[in-house]
């Protein structure tokens, strides 16, 4: 079930021993994943040397790296001497230092062994700081709104679609819960819709068994599941074989991505022949600038895909929170013949995929760590362009028709996005 998309990705999997960029040291005293941590400057060196050696987006990143490690080095050798450093300061000073770089997968983690004793008794031990650039970015853009918890989100959706069953916009509802929701439906009659929380769709129909009855929403109710993730993926793989269908609509709002075989499922089963959706390139060496090639990525039919619908409009659904396989999908979907038309926000800017197979000849970065965890520096595996030599890392994809999101219209049964779809695939 894996298509050629696959065979071309390799991954980050553990920094390996270099010295490319050392602050004028010895080689092997620069060594992040080797190097002794005595004192929060340490600390700061081996961040920077992580990310020196194994971040792949230094050829499109306009951050100067080397004034960072001149500009904040030594305001770390400064709290050197300090017993105890809140958790605050050293939040203020990485935030600071990693602010314009660029990947949204990014996160780093570092121990704070200098806490209070009020923040050591609260974490129970020494407390972690999380640093995502991501974070910062987000909340400067104007469409800026805060993330749904899990509960909030599947919440959401549930009233949305009781209310458009109660309405009569949506049928044939099939919901399943296991390792992940996802949600088969008929809208306005004959449209097929198909949502998921993450994706683990390929996943489920080869490893899921049986699903959880039931689940507790936001409010504390207890909402029943009388299905299974693979008994409603393959629903919508039926309706997508009728010939009363007039279109198709994929949600993927506040989707934070998942499993890359999805793609070669969802879009391969929307293709007749073998389609060049993007290209990425890794790292191939300790130094910033030793890439691969841009490789293309191909997706080829799936065994899935003999007598679906190919002739309808797609449209998928994406918002602020969309990343990662939720955007590379989106842009995989618009090389497709017949194209698609993407309806939301701006997404969340998370392209460069994440992997976990071994690099061929020296591995690199997620998660790369000091010696002994202190610092942890996770990034994206590949830098991903789209099929127009696009890079849409720390920046989302762009809808092709802006619609805000109205929670309230949404639980009355009236979401906008889901009926300016509706629209779109009407006026086709």
């Amino acid at each position: 079930m894996r298509s050629k998309f696959f065979g071309l990705l390799v991954c980050l999997a553990a920094l390996g021993i270099g010295t490319g960029s050392c602050r004028h040291e010895a080689d092997e005293v620069c060594n992040p994943t080797t190097m002794l941590i005595a004192k929060p400057s340490d600390q700061f060196k081996v961040m920077w040397e992580l990310i020196d050696k194994g971040y792949v987006f230094f050829a499109d990143d306009a951050t100067d790296w080397d004034a960072v490690y001149r500009d904040f080095y030594p305001q770390f050798v400064e709290l050197d001497s300090c017993d105890i450093i809140p958790s605050a300061k050293l939040q203020e000073l990485y935030s600071k230092a990693t602010e314009t770089l660029i990947d949204h997968h990014m996160t780093i983690q570092v121990t704070n062994y200098w806490a209070p004793a009020e923040e050591r008794d609260k974490a129970q031990g020494n407390p972690t700081v999380v640093v995502n650039p991501a974070s910062v970015h987000l909340k400067q853009r104007p469409d800026y709104h805060p993330a749904l918890t899990a509960a909030q989100r599947n919440t959401l959706f549930e009233d949305t679609y009781t209310a458009m069953e109660a309405n009569g916009t949506m049928t044939h509802r099939m919901t399943g819960l296991n390792n992940m929701f996802l949600t088969y439906a008929r809208i306005d009659g004959d449209i097929v819709y198909l949502q998921f929380n993450t994706f683990l769709i390929a996943m489920e129909l080869c490893y899921g068994t049986g699903h959880h009855q039931s689940y507790t929403n936001a409010r504390g109710e207890v909402i029943p599941v009388n299905y299974s993730p693979t008994d409603a993926f393959k629903a919508y793989l039926a309706d997508l074989r009728r010939a009363d269908i007039k279109g198709i609509v994929i949600d993927v709002r506040e989707n934070g991505g998942g499993d890359l075989s999805d793609l070669g499922l969802l879009v391969g089963t929307l293709i007749n022949e073998e389609t060049t959706v993007g290209y990425t390139r890794t790292k191939q060496g300790l130094g910033r600038l030793d890439l691969s090639p841009w490789t293309p990525l191909v997706v080829s039919p799936h065994e899935l895909s003999k007598g679906t619908r190919k002739d309808v409009p797609v449209v998928m659904l994406v918002n602020l929170y969309s990343a990662s396989m939720a955007e590379i999908t989106p842009m995989s979907m618009r090389c497709r013949e017949g194209g698609c038309y993407v309806i939301g926000e701006r997404t969340y800017g998370a392209n460069g995929p994440l992997l976990s197979e071994a690099a061929p000849i020296v591995t690199y970065g997620i998660p790369a760590s000091s010696m002994d965890k202190s610092v942890v520096c996770s990034s994206s595996t590949c830098e991903h362009k789209d099929i127009h030599g696009e890079i849409h890392e720390g920046e989302g994809i762009m809808p092709d028709l802006e619609v805000a999101a109205d929670t309230a219209k949404a639980r009355q049964g009236h979401d906008p996005q889901i009926e300016a779809a509706i629209k779109y695939i009407r006026s086709k």
